[in-house]
């Protein structure tokens, strides 16, 4: 009786063993690296360039501006700022190039096939932007034109 009644409290109780978080979709913070993490939600893409936050583990976050033209890279912290410098070749921020610069040209980069989850994040994120700048610019077309004609 008591063995059943155990059993029966396991099974009960079963979904909650399964507790936490089930996706991935808020998380803000990847890993490139072990020690590079990237921010997946909070980026700009102004071709040429793209602007990323970056962050060691254990330190404040910093600007990472990246020009796809002539891949070099350039980091802001508070006031202070490095020099534009070549990416490094299979450095964390080459990474960056490799997966993303695609989304500044397409005709002079072409999208991998299979990309790492922080780079489908991006991408999709990005694809969210184009089309709520997309929605925001033709909702202006229609009052600008609403007023016209009033």
């Amino acid at each position: 009786m008591f063995k059943s009644i155990l059993i029966l409290i396991y099974f009960l109780n079963f979904n909650s063993l399964h507790a936490g978080i089930k996706n991935d979709d808020t998380k803000k913070w990847w890993e490139i690296t072990d020690s590079f993490l990237i921010d997946t939600k909070s980026f700009n893409i102004e071709p040429p360039l793209m602007y990323f936050w970056v962050k060691n583990p254990n330190y404040s976050k910093r600007r990472l501006i990246i020009n796809c033209s002539t891949l070099e890279e350039m980091e802001r912290y508070k006031q202070e700022k490095t020099e534009w410098r070549q990416v490094i070749f299979r450095s964390e921020k080459y990474k960056i190039v490799n997966q993303l610069c695609f989304l500044t040209s397409k005709e002079n980069f072409k999208k991998e096939r299979i990309a790492p989850k922080w780079a489908k994040k991006i991408i999709a994120n990005s694809k969210k932007n184009i089309s709520a700048e997309s929605l925001k610019d033709e909702k202006s077309n229609q009052k600008k034109s609403q007023t016209f004609l009033d």
